[in-house]
């Protein structure tokens, strides 16, 4: 479901510069800082989560439930003009908020299951940043986006969007794969580090 919502929410993605939620500010900061949780398991040994409930992974509601919405971590007044990650201000369209709303709820997942699971969860992360890459490339480059979201035209404010979009989607990605490092099991290490550099390759093609 997941993946059916970034896809519907590109085909209809205009390419306009999108102004940033302050609850995707806080999603964004979340992502940056679960690393800190898999050094802590993984010195810790990796032990399994102790928990019976069921977690889906195609849960329609992509909100993480340990992010609180509170005017301690909201800033004040209305939307922000970009998103900033780390040292990075980034410019946004509004699927780049669906693609963090996904990202964060299978982080919030990951936290919860066994580690040898995790690696599922990474497999359909990183088919959602293929997703993002290949659908923007066809819509703007290939000017899809002309039908599908009725564009008259593609123009340079369009592209500079695009490759914009798909660079956060880059340091996004960059960031989830730093963190898991130390989430999943030794052995499944290697693959998903090949995985993770034919991501990359195939981001910094269309982000350039």
């Amino acid at each position: 479901k997941h993946r059916d919502a970034l896809h519907t929410s590109l085909l209809r993605e205009r390419w306009s510069e999108a102004q940033v939620p302050n609850e995707i500010q806080v999603m964004a900061n979340e992502v940056r800082s679960y690393g800190d949780f898999f050094t802590v398991k993984k010195l810790a040994g990796n032990s399994p989560m102790q928990s019976s409930s069921f977690i889906s992974l195609d849960d329609d509601d992509v909100q993480p439930s340990n992010v609180v919405f509170d005017s301690q971590n909201l800033r004040e007044g209305g939307p922000l003009h970009s998103l900033t990650l780390g040292n990075e201000k980034c410019k946004c369209v509004e699927s780049n908020f669906i693609m963090i709303r996904s990202l964060c709820f299978y982080i919030e997942t990951i936290r919860k299951i066994d580690f040898g699971v995790r690696v599922e969860i990474v497999r359909r992360v990183f088919e959602l940043f293929r997703l993002f890459n290949e659908t923007t490339g066809k819509l703007v480059l290939g000017a899809g986006a002309t039908r599908s979201a009725g564009l008259r035209n593609i123009n340079t404010r369009h592209l500079a969007l695009a490759s914009r979009s798909i660079a956060l989607c880059q340091i996004l990605a960059q960031t989830f794969y730093a963190g898991i490092a130390n989430g999943i099991p030794d052995g499944q290490v290697p693959v998903i580090q090949n995985q993770f550099e034919t991501l990359k390759k195939d981001l910094s093609s269309h982000s350039e």
